[in-house]
């Protein structure tokens, strides 16, 4: 996992086993949604061999898994060396007394409850992924897909707007901003309403090599906001994760 000024340049792959093909398939919505790649599988034995063949940022595992469960193929897993330090999240209906105490065990990175919500569901991702300098991705993003405008100087500029955090939004479009600028970002929310919020350009540069240039991607970090707006900004983005699935809920 690398950070380049606070921006990813790949996104981390998820491992998802769960034999519930509804329920296999809102996670990988959601993730997706989140900016995780994921990789489907059906069986515990599956996933442990896929882990071994592609070694995902994280596997996530239901302990309900027929044949080989979920706490079984931890087990596996844990018993590789090339998989000892594998980050794992265990899925279950309830925390019992025995899965809280495989996960302490095993050193699974957490459990996480279905139906699953987004909010304790992005804690348990961030826990277990690691960022340079021990940091962790704080805040809760989505992808965003719309056109946002940004004002410096009183100068507009249309831009695509490819994510969304609670700290920040990424953007890309022509015109290229240095790092440092304030500036100000307007940009729908829910549709109906608009959000106008200041912050700073934290991260600029072009997105390809010179061959194959696409506009310049710029990052901005919001500065701080109001209880109403942040309350606001998560609302939309939870929505945005969880937007017409049952598996997964704001």
């Amino acid at each position: 996992m690398v950070l380049t000024g606070g921006v990813f340049r790949y996104k981390p792959t998820v491992l998802v086993a769960n034999h519930d093909e509804s329920f296999a398939m809102d996670i990988a919505i959601a993730l997706n949604r989140m900016g995780f790649d994921v990789i489907p599988v059906e069986s515990g034995d599956d996933a442990v061999e896929v882990a071994v063949s592609f070694s995902p940022d994280i596997v996530m595992l239901d302990v309900d898994l027929p044949g080989t469960d979920g706490i079984t193929a931890l087990k596996k897993i844990r018993a590789d060396n090339d998989m000892s330090e594998m980050q794992v999240v265990l899925m279950a209906y309830e925390k019992s007394d025995d899965i809280l105490l495989a996960c302490e065990r095993f050193r699974c990175c957490g459990i996480v409850t279905k139906p699953l919500n987004v909010v304790r569901f992005h804690e348990a991702l961030q826990d277990c992924i690691k960022y340079p300098g021990g940091k962790k991705r704080r805040h809760l993003r989505s992808l965003y897909g719309r056109t946002v405008h940004l004002q410096y100087n009183g100068a507009k500029t249309d831009y695509e707007g490819i994510s969304l955090s609670e700290g920040g939004m990424y953007l890309r479009g022509l015109k290229r901003y240095d790092a440092g600028l304030e500036v100000e970002v307007r940009f729908p929310v829910h549709d109906r309403t608009s959000m106008h919020l200041k912050g700073n350009v934290i991260y600029t540069k072009r997105a390809f090599g010179a061959i194959f240039d696409m506009g310049p991607g710029i990052a901005v970090e919001f500065g701080k906001m109001s209880d109403i707006d942040s309350a606001l900004l998560r609302d939309h983005i939870c929505r945005s994760i969880t937007k017409g699935l049952s598996g997964v809920h704001a």
